[in-house]
């Protein structure tokens, strides 16, 4: 089967995408997948994309949350160990208890950004995780760079509540 050119030609970055969020390489290429199927089923549905690098970075971005969400409810997910030396300057593997600490992190961060609005957190995650710039979320997504900029606060502004929210329950 071959790959339709215009997601091929997005594969790469929909991987990095859902790398990014999901920090495990098998976990990305199953949301790669995911979202190549829905592409397909999308396009075969004559469905026209104004903006197919948007679509892929929301779609990729919601999917790759749903998957942190079910790896909570996977009791396995408590035995699995980082590779070695993960996040520690010294070489040495993190303790359990540090796992712990990063995987509730991971955790309650997935839940916040579950709890935005979608264009916020397509923003949020774009300059966050992607390190792209206000200009550059604003051409992907259509939209001017002050519109991007209210989302960006906005959804910084939601996550923060929400985090704190959290801890304060």
């Amino acid at each position: 089967m071959r790959l339709d050119p215009l997601f091929e030609s997005h594969r790469a970055q929909v991987y990095a995408w859902a790398y990014r969020i999901l920090q495990r390489e098998h976990d990305a290429q199953d949301v790669t997948q995911d979202v190549y199927l829905r592409w397909w089923h999308s396009r075969s549905n004559g469905a026209a994309l104004t903006s197919p690098a948007a679509w892929l970075r929301r779609v990729t971005v919601n999917r790759a949350l749903d998957v942190l969400r079910e790896r909570h409810r996977d009791p396995q997910d408590d035995f699995r160990l980082a590779p070695s030396g993960v996040g520690r300057c010294d070489g040495t593997a993190p303790t359990a208890g540090a796992r712990a600490e990063e995987r509730e992190r991971r955790e309650r961060v997935s839940r916040a950004l579950g709890g935005i609005s979608e264009r916020q957190r397509e923003v949020v995650v774009a300059k966050v995780f992607d390190g792209l710039t206000f200009a550059a979320i604003a051409a992907q997504m259509n939209l001017s760079v002050p519109t991007v900029k209210t989302h960006y606060l906005r959804g910084l502004a939601a996550l923060r509540d929400a985090l704190h929210a959290e801890r304060v329950t």
